[in-house]
């Protein structure tokens, strides 16, 4: 009869489960549906897979080679790229194929979060929330609609398949079980290294929700913190902080080989910043700024930009001030609560240890912050929410109906706030219309709109948004070099040749552009004005740069055959 009576509560749990992944799945399918009509955009989406060869030509073993020796874009990921030639071996260049598969790893990593959450605190309800608050929340948007962002997604794969497996691990401490975690862990930084902070929310979790922190109160917190009935976790045995650490030593080991590799990348890619045009005070009081900048994107997800320039100015002394004391604050109360509340020191540290690699302490890019790098990091603070939430209206008579209720409208929020922001991300004219909405002085988005809008054969209007980019930045060699085409576009070689000649003050390593195309555009712009020996003069200067340049080597031949035709 008990044996009975216990098949069926499994059988019971076993279906709410499979009622909440069915659930997870629908709300995802709602909120990123639209996805299906979103094309390629001009944010790295060239580099990385259409304008990409490497990529473009599946899987082989060249491309294999390539994958695992490249630092391309300033990274080392060779699953990521394995991936993106994956898609394009399948859907060829179809956007389509390319952003259901990133629908797909969000969707795994929603279902595998929401286990993972389960099985280490056993409150079903809040755990289904918090995936679900994952899932939903518009800052997602960037990564799943994004082709480009292969890497976040993928990675945060094996980060929850990581901590499923040292869940294991901890209730069967097995070698064969730690070597699949320490697996997982290295194929995660081959997606992307910003895993490298993982050992130590491995630490974090020992403390809350598992317990095994050998400590005054640490056993009695955690038990506190538990559901009140139906927990799905055992007790463990608390051990001290030494011995955790020992634990951790092989996953510790990947770390600084994964930095090394990532800072080679980044030096021959070059991009880092200069630090000279940052001190490391400015990084300091700027990395001050954007934790608050990205909590209350979390918090209230309003503005949201494909591209948020870095501040070239420090920040005002008071704004710095004050965003210090907002953090200090929120981490001295969690700190002061750990032992009734030990949820909100791990959801807080959660959040600030994995945003540390990309909050701008080593400046990379010209992103001040990043929609996709909230990824991983938001889930502390739906932790610290859910929790504190159910704790707080835990004596209330109606707490269920107002737990319920407050978790729709959140919900609802974030799906409708989600499909919107899909919208804008439908296309690279609609993306950059909107950062410029609700940024200012971007001069990126000024020239990526013209682009855009030079695409829609609206020259005048594009002549005007790189004209803006110029204003904002005068040393922008990509911005002449477009305005410049542009122009010669509208009928005006003469002032396309002023930009042309403009942009040549830069010197090559200063811009990714062409400068054998550049001469050569230089080129037909002199011609078309009437000016054939500096043509001629041009299209040599290409040639001398790319000797097989097919462009340079006819007009050179038509050039030289009218210049003979006219004497």
């Amino acid at each position: 009869m008990l044996v009975c009576f216990q098949y069926l509560n499994k059988m019971k749990h076993l279906h709410k489960i499979l009622l909440a992944c069915l659930l997870l799945v629908l709300v995802v399918i709602i909120g990123f549906e639209p996805i299906r009509h979103n094309d390629f955009v001009q944010s790295d989406d060239a580099t990385y897979i259409t304008g990409n060869p490497h990529v473009t030509s599946g899987i082989n073993r060249q491309s294999i080679i390539w994958a695992f020796t490249t630092f391309h874009m300033g990274h080392w990921h060779p699953l990521t790229w394995l991936s993106h030639m994956l898609d394009c071996q399948l859907f060829g260049l179809s956007p389509l194929g390319h952003h259901l598969h990133n629908l797909l790893l969000h969707l795994i990593n929603t279902l595998l979060l929401f286990f993972v959450l389960q099985r280490f605190t056993g409150a079903f309800w809040r755990s289904a929330f918090v995936a679900a608050a994952f899932a939903l929340h518009p800052l997602r948007v960037e990564s799943v609609a994004w082709a480009a962002d292969r890497k976040d997604l993928l990675s945060t794969v094996f980060w929850l398949l990581t901590l499923w497996a040292y869940w294991h691990y901890v209730r069967h401490p097995r070698f064969g079980i730690y070597l699949v975690m320490f697996l997982f862990f290295a194929l995660g930084l081959m997606a992307k290294a910003m895993l490298v902070t993982l050992p130590f929310i491995l630490l974090l979790l020992d403390y809350w929700p598992l317990g095994r922190l050998r400590g005054k109160g640490s056993g009695q917190a955690r038990q506190k913190s538990l559901p009140r009935s139906g927990s799905a976790v055992s007790p463990f045995m608390p051990v001290s902080l030494t011995r955790l650490l020992v634990e951790k030593i092989p996953l510790l080991i990947l770390v600084p080989f994964s930095v090394v590799i990532g800072s080679l990348a980044q030096e021959k890619s070059q991009a880092m910043i200069d630090i000279r045009l940052f001190p490391l005070m400015d990084r300091i009081t700027n990395a001050i700024v954007y934790y608050v900048r990205y909590l209350g994107k979390i918090c209230y997800p309003r503005h949201l930009a494909s591209l948020y320039l870095v501040n070239p100015n420090p920040y005002p002394f008071w704004l710095v001030g004050l965003c210090l004391l907002l953090l200090l604050g929120i981490t001295i109360l969690a700190f002061y609560l750990r032992r009734r509340r030990p949820y909100l020191l791990v959801g807080w540290l959660w959040f600030l240890v994995i945003l540390l690699p990309v909050i701008g302490l080593l400046q990379s890019g010209l992103q001040a912050i990043a929609d996709r790098y909230t990824y991983l990091p938001s889930i502390g603070i739906f932790i610290m929410f859910a929790w504190g939430l159910e704790e707080l209206l835990r004596k209330w008579r109606y707490q269920k109906v107002a737990l319920a209720l407050s978790a729709c409208l959140v919900l609802g929020a974030f799906t409708i706030a989600a499909r919107l922001q899909l919208s804008y991300w439908r296309n690279n004219y609609t993306l950059c219309e909107h950062a410029l909405e609700v940024t200012r002085d971007n001069y990126l988005m000024h020239n990526d709109f013209g682009n855009s809008l030079a695409a829609r054969g609206r020259f005048e209007e594009a002549v005007f948004h790189f004209q803006e980019a110029l204003r904002i930045y005068p040393d922008f060699p990509e911005a002449y070099y477009n305005l410049a085409n542009t122009l010669f576009a509208l009928n005006k070689p003469d002032a396309a040749v002023t930009y042309y000649r403009k942009l040549l003050q830069f010197q090559p390593e200063e811009t990714r552009l062409d400068f054998a195309q550049v001469y050569n555009n230089l080129g037909v712009a002199l011609a078309v004005a009437g000016r054939p020996d500096e043509a001629i003069i041009q299209f040599h200067r290409a040639l001398l740069i790319n000797p097989g340049h097919r462009e340079a080597k006819n007009n050179l031949t038509r050039a030289l055959q009218s210049k003979s035709q006219t004497k």
